[in-house]
């Protein structure tokens, strides 16, 4: 069975489990209890101890204390740095914090972080252009990647494309017209796309909407370059299809860009709210704790495709769950 729910260092684990309130026994006491044996049995010894700081926990009956102490992926005491020595033995590793402050990581529950870090995407343009920056902005994405079958970029803000006087279809078509080009709406619940792009996903003004999703169109009936949620995601689809390399780059964003800038800021744990399983991304997330290089907490909310059958998918599911 495939580990979803991916275990990383016992610090950040640890560290998040007092925000949670996990440090409490089945009897409500807490681990900031000092424990009353002399000396605390050997299989129960930590693997990691901090002392010598000045740790928030978060409780309300201790909200500060001296040390922790960490077994695995689990924290087995808070409490002074006089108590705590009795969790060490030699194989504990020892970290001395010198009276700096330490609290619990902070917690993203919805982010899409293969996203965010991946070169996938090829190109960003502004969330507030005019036509003209946009144009300017697809067109020198296109010559800086000649041999990329589909452009697709990220950024702009959907209002914005629907207030400029031509249509955001007229528009992308004056910047690329003989390559498909799909760029992502920041909110991620659009796609602007060109008029080759809607060629290649077969779409034209009388296609009905697909399910979880609407094709833009005009007051005329004629389709306007926007494709809303699932519309979008199906084009999104074809085009990171075309890609070579992609699960690499996924691999890559989120080791070298995106873990270490949560890191940085003090998140611990994240839910990952669309997992494109069909796109190899539960893979690329399992290759990365097989290798070791988690340094986060991480929930995978496998995504649900709305055009298939659920009974489908689920079985898909299990199989890929139970490899």
């Amino acid at each position: 069975m495939r580990v979803m729910n991916m275990v990383f260092s016992s610090v950040v684990l640890g560290l998040a489990c007092t925000l949670a309130g996990c440090g409490e026994n089945q009897t409500g006491q807490t681990s900031l209890t000092v424990t009353d044996k002399a000396t605390v049995d050997n299989a129960n010894k930590a693997t990691r101890v901090f002392f010598n700081g000045d740790i928030y926990t978060v409780n309300k009956q201790q909200a500060w204390a001296e040390a922790v102490a960490i077994k695995d992926n689990k924290i087995i005491y808070v409490g002074s740095d006089e108590q705590v020595e009795q969790y060490i033995d030699a194989q504990t590793q020892v970290v001395d914090l010198k009276g700096k402050m330490m609290m619990p990581g902070f917690h993203d529950v919805h982010i899409h972080p293969m996203e965010s870090g991946s070169d996938a995407t090829q190109f960003t343009i502004p969330a507030y252009g005019t036509e003209n920056e946009y144009i300017d902005a697809v067109y020198d994405a296109a010559n800086n990647n000649p041999s990329a079958q589909w452009l697709i970029g990220y950024g702009h803000e959907v209002s914005t494309l629907l207030e400029m006087q031509n249509t955001p279809l007229e528009v992308l078509n004056d910047a690329v017209s003989d390559r498909p080009v799909v760029i992502m709406e920041q909110t991620s619940h659009s796609m602007w796309v060109n008029s080759k792009a809607l060629e290649l996903a077969g779409i034209r003004s009388d296609s009905v909407d697909p399910v979880g999703g609407v094709i833009g169109r005009d007051k005329s009936g004629r389709l306007n370059g926007i494709l809303y949620d699932n519309a979008g995601e199906l084009v999104m689809e074809i085009a990171m299809r075309s890609l070579q390399g992609s699960a690499d780059k996924d691999y890559q964003g989120l080791v070298e860009h995106t873990m270490p800038m949560l890191n940085e800021v003090g998140i611990t744990s994240i839910s990952d709210a669309r997992t494109y399983w069909q796109r190899g991304q539960l893979d690329t997330w399992q290759r990365i704790a097989d290798d070791d290089k988690l340094t986060l907490r991480v929930a995978l909310g496998l995504w649900a495709y709305p055009q298939m059958n659920d009974e489908v998918q689920l079985e898909a599911l299990k199989k890929t769950l139970s490899k």
